[in-house]
């Protein structure tokens, strides 16, 4: 495949420049009612995308699948598409469709898929997309040995509950709205290391890298602030219930060999919805998630403020 073919716009996933991370951007929805249409039966309305090539480079490759309910296979469909166009999601020696050398998620990664915790209902990810994603991955052909973490910041702040964000949420944005992301999780925690982490917690203690010496739960804080976009880039580092250090900037740190490894993935599962102040939500205002607002509001820098010059692109590329 030409470099020029790659970069059309062909599906609903876009990998950044840094390949530890990946953004997914979901269409969901069923297939439109052509009855005949009454104020509570009326067809859908769906977005409707072209292909189109970037002109500059650096540039993501996007792929989409659109008209899937978050119970259908849609996720499947979009690695196989990822796989069909040379952008193989599992890592392999063996090469085949969907994977091979060099592909993104190995069987040993430690994985964190980051969430919208703040709101509840059609405010929050849909969390049958949250389960297929962990299905997909538990499906490693190699046999997966690795972690899940299914995590967000809320910011201890504002929300559904007035005080941030939570991952048991009573309704959901889900087919059964009952289905929470702890719920999801307790689905495969028995068999799989999977678990959950609202950052919440932590959103207002301070704290410095393992390298550092310090091996408690909380925020790291860049030392300045970006004069360009005006953030001070903030990030988690925190131990999951299986006992993995993990940095969201250094990696999986390991104790006794006092060093990190780079098997870290990110896999970005925004919801699409509207914004008082930035006027949407969607896969970049999402990561307001991994800062913490609080610290970069006390410290100069504020996160969400920086949002409209583009402190989130910042925030991305230097995690």
């Amino acid at each position: 495949m030409s470099p020029s073919t790659r970069r059309k716009s062909l599906a609903l996933i876009a990998t950044s420049g840094v390949l530890t991370t990946l953004g997914i951007y979901f269409l969901l929805g069923r297939k439109p009612n052509t009855s005949t249409s009454t104020s509570s039966n009326k067809p859908e309305t769906f977005i409707k995308l072209e292909e189109r090539s970037a002109i500059t480079q650096p540039a993501s490759d996007i792929f989409v699948v659109s008209g899937l309910a978050g119970l259908e296979t849609g996720f499947k469909t979009l690695v196989d598409l990822m796989g069909e166009h040379g952008t193989a999601f599992y890592n392999s020696s063996i090469l085949k469709r969907s994977q091979g050398p060099g592909g993104l998620i190995a069987r040993d990664d430690v994985v964190i898929l980051k969430v919208n915790s703040q709101w509840d209902e059609r405010g929050g990810t849909n969390t049958d997309l949250i389960k297929e994603v962990i299905n997909v991955i538990i499906s490693h052909p190699e046999g997966f040995v690795g972690e899940i973490v299914v995590a967000d910041n809320g910011q201890a702040q504002y929300g559904s509950t007035g005080h941030g964000g939570s991952l048991s949420y009573e309704r959901n944005n889900a087919e059964d709205s009952k289905q929470s992301c702890q719920r999801v999780v307790d689905i495969f925690s028995s068999s799989f290391k999977v678990s959950t982490w609202l950052w919440d917690d932590i959103t207002l203690r301070k704290v410095d890298e393992y390298s550092e010496g310090d091996m408690e739960d909380g925020y790291v804080l860049d030392s300045g602030i970006n004069p360009d976009t005006k953030i001070r880039v903030s990030y988690p580092k925190f131990k999951t219930k299986y006992g993995t250090y993990i940095s969201f900037k250094k990696g999986i740190w390991h104790e006794d060999l006092k060093s990190y490894s780079d098997n870290l993935k990110v896999i970005n599962i925004p919801v699409l919805k509207t914004h008082s102040g930035y006027g949407v939500t969607a896969c970049v205002k999402h990561y307001m998630g991994v800062t913490s607002d609080k610290l970069t509001s006390r410290s100069g820098g504020h996160a969400h403020s920086s949002i409209g010059y583009g402190g989130m692109g910042t925030q991305m590329a230097q995690t």
